[in-house]
This record gives structure tokens, C-alpha cells and sequence, in this order.
């Protein structure tokens, strides 16, 4: 939150759901007052049961989501919070409309291609000369899928958080642009090795 309100015209509005168990587990009261100044921030705040001095809303924090009216090609959403609060809460960003399957794939098709690689520099020295030709073959081809589904869950993630082609000049935008440049140099590289 600090981080974007360093970089406040770098981004449009921002929504801060904020939820707790009871009203005394409230944290950064202070933070949350100045959130709560701060121009083009809308501070909401929720609680699973309140009590006698609690006059704010009840209720889980993704009964809020609905209510911001986001735009799913236009919104990042980052969560922080126990894990069965993120679950619900990308499930009610779903309903939204907003696009979380991509970065599934992203995440999980990376780290095989990452741990193949891994295992094979590991294992190599407990393979025969034969046996890892074969298996290096095999991750190849598990290594060209991965390629492909982390190049195009990583398009359309920077697509719907992107939008138009004047954002690629944000700093966001340009880290893009720098996987991009990263992923193709590989895409090259690896070419070349199968041959």
C-alpha cells in the first residue's frame, strides 16, 4: 500500500478491503486513517462479528468485492491474509470476472520446467552417458510445453493487467516487456540446444 501510494499517478483507484475477526484486531489504525485520506483511495473496512461500540459493516471481506464495481481487464488484485480468506476471495474475484487461471498455469508450468531442469543438473552424474541423452530428450519435449503455456498464460496475464499499449511505459509495463525480451532469448537458445 505504501508502495503504491509512493506511485500514486502511476495507478487510478484503489480499493483496500480490509477484514478482521472482531473490531480489537484491527491493525495500523493510523496507516489505515491516512489510507483512508489519501486522494483516489477507497478504504473499506469489515469485521466477522462487531461488537456494542462497532458501527461499521459485518461480515466476511469478500462480500465487499461485489461492491467496488471493478474492472476486471483493469484490476490487480493482491491478497494478503490466511490462506482460506485468499481462497474465497480469488473465487469471489471470479465471479467478478477477473482472469486467475492464467497465472495458475503460469506459476505451476514454471516450476516444472524449473524442477526438470533442476533434477537434471542434480541427477546427471548419477546417470550413465547413455541414459541421460534419452532422458534429456524426454525433458525437452515436457521443457517446449512448459515454454509455450508459461508464454501464453504470461500474454494474457499482461494483457488484462496491461489494457493498452500506452501502459507498457509503466513500470509494470516495462518489466513485461523485459520477460518478454527474457523468454524469447530462451525460446532462441533452447532451439538451437535441441538441434
Amino acid at each position: 500500500v505504501e508502495w503504491l501510494l509512493k506511485h500514486r499517478t502511476d495507478y487510478g483507484r484503489i480499493d483496500i478491503l480490509y477484514g478482521a475477526r472482531r473490531p480489537s484486531d484491527l491493525l495500523y489504525a493510523d496507516d489505515l486513517v491516512r489510507w483512508q485520506q489519501a486522494p483516489g483511495v477507497h478504504l473499506r473496512i469489515t469485521v466477522d462479528a462487531g461488537d456494542n461500540d462497532w458501527f461499521g459493516e459485518v461480515g466476511a471481506v469478500t462480500h465487499l468485492i461485489p461492491r467496488i464495481g471493478l474492472d476486471p481487464a483493469r484490476t490487480l488484485a493482491v491478497l494478503c491474509g490466511p490462506e482460506v480468506m485468499m481462497r474465497f476471495t480469488v473465487l469471489s474475484l471470479q465471479q467478478e470476472g477477473m482472469a486467475t487461471s492464467s497465472i495458475y498455469l503460469h506459476i505451476v508450468f514454471a516450476a516444472i520446467w524449473l524442477g526438470g531442469l533442476l533434477t537434471l543438473i542434480l541427477c546427471r552424474r548419477q546417470l550413465e552417458n547413455g541414459r541421460i541423452a534419452a532422458v534429456i530428450v524426454r525433458y525437452s519435449t515436457l521443457a517446449l510445453i512448459c515454454f509455450v503455456v508459461v508464454g501464453i498464460s504470461g500474454v494474457v496475464g499482461a494483457d488484462v493487467r496491461i489494457g493498452t499499449w500506452g501502459n507498457l511505459l509503466t513500470p509494470y509495463g516495462i518489466l513485461v516487456l523485459v520477460k518478454v525480451v527474457a523468454l524469447g532469448a530462451l525460446g532462441i537458445f533452447c532451439i538451437f540446444q535441441r538441434r
